[in-house]
């Protein structure tokens, strides 16, 4: 992959941090639901680094 991230997987990056960081300053009942919170924005995240790899391999030349 490039050097520079495309957009969307930046801002699904920053979510992800934002999640976590949310997650390991939660107290009491509230980790639960920023666990859940980062499970779905990492999941996010894998999807946008998916996006990418498939672009990536759909523009590629083909190969002899």
């Amino acid at each position: 992959m490039s050097d520079v991230l495309p957009s969307r997987v930046a801002d699904a990056k920053l979510a992800e941090k934002d999640a976590w960081q949310r997650y390991a300053e939660a107290r009491g009942d509230d980790w639960h639901e920023a666990l859940a919170e980062w499970a779905k924005a990492r999941e996010a995240t894998l999807a946008a680094y998916a996006d990418e790899a498939a672009s990536l391999h759909r523009c590629a030349p083909d190969r002899p």
